[in-house]
């Protein structure tokens, strides 16, 4: 059995100062991969629309690049640009794993929740069927069993 590991990598990208924008970054990452693991075949390094998807055989991993124009926020704010389209689309990597967080906190709430309510089921129900509760049909249960 394979297991495949998936890795999210921010490049924070700035151009002297400037708020320039590229959307031909994601080629230029890509070939910076290329040259840099010239060992690697080339469907092993993947444009993706806003990332550039590095594939490593051996262990198993996928790297996502995924550059972000920085725009210096306090909260790490910055652009994906589309390579297909250019548009751009507001992240922030801490906000980001903010947000992770608090659904993590909030499924395992609900999760206690859950398992407090079938525990209470389960209590109710042992007992309803306790010797000398009713049945269904109103006779007493005399042996544990109908």
């Amino acid at each position: 059995m394979s297991v495949s590991s998936d890795v999210d990598v921010s490049l924070y990208v700035k151009h002297k100062g400037e708020r320039k924008v590229d959307r031909n970054i994601i080629e230029w990452i890509a070939e910076r991969i290329r040259t840099a693991f010239p060992q690697m075949s080339p469907e092993q390094i993947e444009p993706q629309e806003y990332s550039v998807k590095a594939t490593f055989k051996g262990a198993d991993v996928d790297i996502d690049i995924v550059p972000v124009f920085y725009k210096d926020d306090p909260n790490d704010k910055g652009s994906l640009v589309s390579k297909k389209t250019g548009r751009l689309l507001m992240t922030s990597i801490p906000m980001h794993l903010a947000f992770i967080r608090k659904r993590k906190d909030g499924q395992r709430r609900w999760h206690a929740h859950q398992s407090q309510r079938v525990q209470e089921q389960e209590c109710s129900l042992r007992s309803s069927q306790a010797v000398g509760a009713p049945t269904r049909s109103g006779r007493q249960r005399t042996h544990g069993a109908d």
